[in-house]
């Protein structure tokens, strides 16, 4: 993790010398084979531990494994069949609210399976005020920022992340800083609020870089190209959102890798360069597919499926449209909510993405 998350090496507990030889990952493309060969180990071994309540293991002073992990951008895998334990034990074998902090914080790292029921992101909140972790704290704050940007709630998404802006600033952690800021420029971008949104993340994107967290810097480079298209600029757009794709690409980013790659179809769809989109769209539906993510998978599909039809394949953009509805179908909506608010008239014409 240090060699992959290298800005939040100060943030994970240091840990003495392994009793075996350990292996050789002295470069990101090593680090994240290795992570990725033993995720189903570490993830499983971090759900075991908390559910036993092993302070040495998962939620130890401090906790070795989910706070070493929980900044990994691991490349999403199916879960295994047998079921990791999701719920913690009836009468834990240590203090409660340390336990609650455990099953917390491994949801935080996204440590668990999807068919997990984890608590309400307040619980986290709460506990973290109860023991007076700050930076769980900020976390915390952070994650009710995006629950409520996914409901539309944009005014109580900027006020939660705005608290975690000030904590993290105070207690110096820059890469929480950075991500943030990058939060804000989102639900900035929902609102249409454009100028401003663009004016956090290029704030997010010079903090990623001071620091070197280029998981961060990834993800302001394409959030950046996203506001760029929202406002009709396109060669901007396209250039951010490909400098996000070659860094993702080095790093191993894959779920953002696809995005991007979306984001890179809407583009040339834009520009009319239909053939590029549609070469974009399916390489994104390709990496969606092989981490399993139906919403980006519908989302793909559907811009194929665009694009298939303006270049007159009407039979072939058909059918991806048809997959697209059916994915659509299974899932609830992404986004619950009021519609953004446009605050310039002009803007409305633009597509929404």
């Amino acid at each position: 993790m240090d060699t992959l998350v290298p800005a939040e090496q100060r943030r994970r507990p240091r840990l003495g010398p392994p009793p075996t030889p350990s292996p050789s990952v002295g470069d990101t493309a090593a680090a994240r084979a290795w992570l990725d060969a033993e995720r189903i180990t570490l993830t499983t071994v971090s759900a075991y531990t908390a559910d036993r309540g092993w302070p040495g293991h998962t939620p130890g002073w401090p906790p070795p494994c989910s706070a070493t992990l929980r900044s990994a951008v691991i490349i999403p895998k199916p879960w295994p069949s047998t079921p990791t334990p999701c719920t913690p034990p009836a009468k834990p074998t240590i203090p409660s609210v340390r336990a609650d902090q455990a099953w917390c914080r491994l949801l935080a790292a996204g440590l668990l399976p999807a068919s997990c029921r984890p608590p309400p992101p307040a619980a986290g909140l709460t506990l973290a005020r109860e023991i007076g972790d700050r930076a769980d704290e900020a976390n915390a704050l952070d994650n009710l920022g995006l629950v409520y940007r996914r409901q539309g709630h944009y005014p109580q998404a900027a006020d939660h992340h705005q608290q975690a802006l000030t904590l993290f600033r105070e207690i110096g952690h820059r890469a929480g800083e950075a991500d943030v800021l990058d939060n804000l420029g989102t639900v900035y971008c929902r609102q249409g609020y454009y100028p401003q949104a663009a004016n956090h993340h290029r704030q997010a994107l010079a903090l990623c870089r001071e620091i070197g967290h280029r998981a961060g810097e990834a993800n302001a480079l394409d959030n950046l190209g996203l506001v760029y298209r929202r406002q009709g600029h396109h060669s901007q757009a396209a250039d951010h959102h490909q400098q996000a794709l070659a860094l993702c690409r080095e790093i191993g980013y894959r779920a953002r890798e696809a995005d991007v790659l979306t984001g890179l179809g809407l583009v040339r769809s834009r520009q009319g360069r239909y053939l590029q989109a549609a070469e974009h769209y399916q390489q994104a539906l390709t990496l969606f597919r092989e981490i399993g993510y139906r919403g980006g998978e519908a989302e793909a599909l559907n811009g194929l499926g665009e694009a298939l039809q303006a270049t007159g394949q009407l039979r072939e953009a058909c059918i991806r449209h048809t997959a697209a509805l059916t994915l659509r179908a299974d899932r609830r909506p992404l986004r619950a909510g009021p519609r953004p608010q446009r605050p310039r008239p002009h803007l409305s014409r633009h597509r929404r993405s």
